[in-house]
């Protein structure tokens, strides 16, 4: 079929010559705003520069098609078609290719295809177009000089590869399309690997599809998937010639690379003019600002191939580019390449020069089992960092002691870095120690030598910084703790150290905490939330990591929905369970929502409970968070004692006399009347600032506080009660407290709604959190809540075959004294006999 002749364009083409719908097509009405322009006027022409397989045709066939069905004339050319006569476009363009008021739409697929001569006569004819006519041109690169004065004119809109990639949304109705169900996790995992780019995407879904783990799939999924490398040498690399291709592979030590970098692996000065051809031609590969960016399954293709080729080659280019990358003082780039090339010697230098500001920034490349395997020694640089990967909240491990023992060897070893030996000064700070101990550590940080350490390096001035505010914490002096955390908060986020900056403002949270500082500390919090939220979108996912825990924390607080992916993702990255900083927030978050919705309640009460018991004296603020909740857990499932051997492991955490442990103990054993002293005892405390670890505490004594008031019968003091909790949640934009217990806080919200004035929007969002978090009725939570210890026994004894005579001498009692007990379960829990009374307890976890 050829390019078309005048009769054939003086008609409508009929359907079939437009190519059909994929298999599996997928609809982008992003991209048919370009389609839009083109039938209200605002555009006449729409040029469409893609890689091969990046859905240019595809998308012009579905427009064509669209146009066909709304009665358009429409006209489908196509360059791929051979054998073909000559093109003569210009009879398609002529006044008459549209009748009357209607439009006329030619479609010109491959246009990089045409010959010169042709290519002249469709830019002619682009420069003169009908009012009428509409033109919509595809193909792999521009292959006119200019289109400048169609752009000055307004007429033009151009969609490019970038444009034509698949995004996340597109993705997963491609992968439904298929048939496959795919996580948010995992479609941003292939569409980085992918890029976006269609035909990766297109062979990749029957690979994952075929999987039964479909995550695993993806990450298996490459350049060198056989189908998707006969794609890239069929369609991106026939018709390179030699020199051109060495170009490529010498460019493909990573996906952005400089110009002087490339002439550098290259050894040809002509090299950025061979490139630049290359992304004339859209061979995957675009100019980026002076450098060149290659698309990543084109670059894994050929990191692949240079190593097939010459496998010493590729690794000293790599070599290469971790020098050039030291002396323009770019450190993550510079080690990913020390990586790459697999050089002992390479890697080494550049972590000594670099090793400490990438670990305080939070790169993933330490989490890589190759950056330790790729040295045949350990160097105190590789032993500094494995330990202040583990800092501060594991540096008490028996891990930790043996990497400290092995640095001590080091550093007393001639010619080692003064720097290194200093930052193993200052990881070792975070260890347990006497008090006397700690004193001296902070004299060894503040000696003449190591001051002069510090001034030359800002990234070992601020490790030493925040050992000395853990060791004046340790020391009882959390306010200067939290002054010396801020100070360095400050330097970290200008120097853009993330993964310090999110800990140590963490760290000065918890300090101000301790000082009762909530208002300095929830500001705090506010702010760090903000940067966590920026941290989120940068390249160093081990803070990435930290910002998610963060900003799920502050979710949990806020009663907003937790991303279980996310923290999942978090939880999933450390297998070995290496970075509790990370690890036992990310499982705790998990959990916790569990014990307020009383979904599984046993189960979670049980996990809660071991990673508390495993972790909770690293973190204080997390067990204060989960205490009187967990305590409340145990007292419906297991009963007043099982519940106070809970609030003494607490007690032995937190102290006696923080709010947490002193409200947990107040739930355990309520007042029955006005004026008991244990109730005189909370509300002091509260007047008088006790200790709180977390925000929250003080909200959760004002509600249960509350619900004595109310149920002793002194309404006036309830509502003060409840209004003083409503304040707070709104200070602190924190209504999870009235969640716990039951939703306890909930009920006494809602019964006030209409009488909180100012507050009445807390009010009335708190109750909203609580319905749509407290699946379970509140009062029939609160019934079972109420069993006691002895109908707890006659309930364990329900399910076995016996009768009531039988269970009596079991437990020492009277018959009627068991009728009694059995009369109030039934009721407790809503239930008129003993096998529904067997099933719903089964159901509420209660056997």
């Amino acid at each position: 079929m050829g390019l078309y002749d005048d009769t054939l364009a003086k008609r409508d083409l009929a359907s079939g010559l437009i190519p059909p719908p994929a298999v599996c097509y997928v609809s982008r009405p992003r991209l048919d705003v370009a389609l839009d322009a083109l039938i209200d006027g605002t555009r006449s022409i729409v040029c469409v520069w893609g890689a091969p397989g990046s859905g240019k045709t595809t998308l012009l066939a579905s427009w064509a098609r669209t146009l066909n069905e709304a009665g358009h004339r429409t006209s489908w050319l196509s360059a791929r078609e051979t054998p073909r006569a000559p093109m003569n476009i210009q009879p398609l363009l002529d006044p008459t290719i549209a009748d009357g008021d209607d439009l006329g739409f030619v479609f010109i697929d491959d246009v990089h295809l045409l010959t010169a001569s042709e290519r002249l006569i469709l830019f002619r004819a682009l420069e003169s177009l009908p009012a009428r006519a509409r033109v919509v041109i595809s193909g792999r690169y521009q292959p006119f000089a200019s289109l400048a004065f169609l752009e000055a004119t307004g007429l033009l809109c151009e969609l490019r590869t970038a444009d034509l990639a698949f995004d996340e949304c597109e993705t997963t109705r491609l992968a439904a399309r298929h048939g496959i169900t795919l996580s948010e996790g995992a479609v941003r995992s292939v569409a980085e690997r992918t890029a976006g780019w269609i035909t990766a995407l297109a062979l990749a879904m029957p690979w994952i599809r075929g999987s039964s783990d479909p995550e695993q799939a993806i990450a298996q999924f490459g350049a060198n998937h056989r189908a998707v490398a006969d794609y890239l040498v069929t369609e991106v690399l026939l018709g390179m010639d030699d020199g051109d291709r060495a170009v490529l592979m010498a460019a493909a030590v990573r996906e952005c690379i400089p110009l002087e970098l490339l002439s550098v692996l290259s050894g040809r000065a002509d090299a950025g003019e061979v490139m630049l051809a290359l992304a004339r031609r859209n061979a995957l590969i675009t100019e980026d600002g002076g450098d060149f960016r290659i698309h990543p399954v084109l670059l894994g293709f050929m990191q692949a191939e240079a190593r097939r080729h010459n496998l010493e080659l590729a690794q000293r280019h790599h070599a290469m580019a971790a020098a050039w990358y030291v002396a323009h003082h770019d450190g993550p780039a510079a080690f990913e390449q020390a990586l790459a090339s697999a050089d002992p010697d390479t890697t080494s230098a550049v972590l000594d020069q670099f090793g400490l500001e990438l670990a305080l920034s939070g790169t993933d490349a330490f989490s890589r089992a190759e950056w330790r395997t790729c040295q045949p020694t350990e160097s105190l640089a590789m032993l500094v960092i494995q330990l202040l990967m583990r800092a501060p909240y594991s540096a008490d491990s028996r891990q930790s002691r043996h990497l400290v023992a092995r640095a001590n060897q080091q550093a007393g070893a001639d010619g080692v870095s003064q720097d290194w030996t200093l930052a193993l000064l200052a990881v070792n700070c975070f260890s347990s120690a006497p008090d006397g101990v700690v004193r001296e550590r902070l004299r060894s940080l503040a000696t003449p030598s190591a001051r002069l350490l510090r001034e030359q390096s800002l990234a070992l001035d601020l490790l030493a910084a925040t050992a000395e505010g853990w060791c004046q914490d340790r020391l009882g002096n959390p306010a200067g703790a939290a002054l010396l955390y801020r100070q360095v908060a400050d330097a970290a986020h200008s120097m853009g150290y993330s993964w310090l900056y999110l800990l140590v403002t963490d760290l000065a949270v918890a300090s101000l905490a301790a000082c009762n500082e909530w208002t300095q500390a929830f500001a705090l919090e506010d702010q760090l939330a903000q940067s966590a939220q920026a941290v989120m979108f940068s390249q160093n996912s081990r803070a990435v990591a930290g910002a998610t825990v963060l900003l799920e924390g502050r979710r949990y607080q806020r009663c907003e929905p937790l991303d279980i992916e996310l923290l999942d993702g978090v939880i999933a990255a450390d297998p070995l369970g290496a970075d509790f900083g990370l690890l036992v927030p990310a499982r705790l978050l998990r959990e916790l929502p569990a014990l307020d919705s009383g979904v599984q309640l046993r189960a979670v009460a049980d996990r809660v409970e071991r990673i508390s018991r495993e972790s909770g004296h690293r973190f204080p603020r997390l067990l204060g968070a989960a205490c009187v909740r967990l305590a409340s857990a145990r007292l419906t499932l297991d009963g007043r004692e099982m519940a106070r051997d809970v609030v003494d492991f607490t007690q032995s955490v937190l102290g006696g006399d923080s709010l947490e442990v002193m409200t947990a103990r107040y739930v355990l054993s309520p007042p029955t009347q006005s004026g008991e002293s244990v109730e005189r005892r909370l509300e002091d405390a509260l007047h008088g600032q006790a200790k709180a670890w977390h925000s929250g505490a003080a909200i959760a004594a004002w509600i249960v506080l509350a619900q004595t008031a109310q149920n002793t019968g002194r309404e006036a003091e309830a509502d003060a009660r409840v209004m003083r909790a409503v304040r707070l949640a709104e200070h602190f934009q924190a209504p999870r407290p009235f969640l716990a217990r039951n939703g306890e806080g909930v009920a006494l919200v809602e019964a006030r709604l209409g009488r909180f004035g100012s507050l009445e929007r807390m009010a009335e969002h708190i109750v909203n959190c609580g319905t749509a978090a407290l699946p379970v009725g509140v009062d029939e939570l609160r019934l079972i809540e109420s069993l006691t210890s002895r109908e707890r026994s006659i309930l364990r004894e329900l399910p076995v075959h016996q009768s009531v005579a039988e269970i009596a001498r079991k437990q020492t009692l009277s018959v009627n004294t068991v009728k009694t007990h059995l009369r109030n379960i039934y009721l407790k829990l809503s239930v008129s006999g003993r096998s529904e009374a067997v099933r719903v307890a089964q159901e509420r976890e209660l056997l």
